[in-house]
């Protein structure tokens, strides 16, 4: 009797690991990843990207010397510009993310941080978040060490991605690059896209 009531125990502890090994397996596993590169003119690229991200609220740093990309985006004066972007398959899925806040910030004075400007597109699947920062001096982005910090809320299996693009304002003809025009101006256009479906409000004053 024994015996069975052993066997019973230890087939129930076998059912439970299984079980329990099943619900981990099935989590998604955050990645994140940086990139960071510099031209011969002073430009410097920086590729975010994020996936896997769990339910709930959640807040990443990239380019610090502790987090991804490695280390801080050391600037002169000049302007940030690009957008991060993120998709999904059906609203309230796994999928569904919206961001929150995100920030260029200062790493020596935190007060110090430039904005990026949320918006939707295709029905609200999509989602842009963009920055583009005064070119002129003083407006323009104070010289410094900065990283970029990204908060949101996911619903499961959340990941976004995007380019970025600093321009020092030392270089002779100010203009950013080609793909981060075209990357801005599409950007742009599925903002205002997305601001045109917004119904109307009608006020009347009686």
């Amino acid at each position: 009797m024994v015996s069975i009531v052993r066997t019973r125990i230890l087939g129930g502890l076998s059912a439970i690991a299984i079980v329990a090994f099943a619900g981990t397996a099935a989590q998604a596993v955050v990645s994140l990843d940086g990139s960071l590169s510099t031209s011969g003119t002073g430009v410097i690229t920086a590729g975010v990207n994020a996936s896997g991200i769990g339910s709930g609220a959640f807040s990443y740093d990239f380019f610090t010397p502790t987090t991804e990309g490695g280390s801080y985006i050391t600037v002169p004066v000049g302007q940030f510009s690009g957008s991060l972007t993120t998709t999904t398959n059906g609203l309230g899925s796994a999928t569904d993310f919206d961001f929150g806040t995100i920030s260029f910030i200062n790493a020596a004075n935190n007060a110090i941080h430039y904005d990026f400007q949320n918006g939707y597109f295709n029905g609200g699947l999509g989602e842009i978040s963009s920055i583009w920062t005064s070119m002129n001096n003083p407006a323009g982005v104070i010289a410094g060490d900065y990283f970029l910090r990204v908060t949101g809320t996911s619903r499961g299996d959340g990941s976004f991605g995007g380019q970025l693009t600093f321009n020092p304002l030392s270089r002779t003809n100010a203009v950013p690059e080609a793909a981060t025009w075209m990357m801005m101006v599409a950007g742009f256009g599925l903002m205002g896209a997305a601001m045109r479906r917004k119904p109307q409000l009608n006020v009347t004053f009686g």
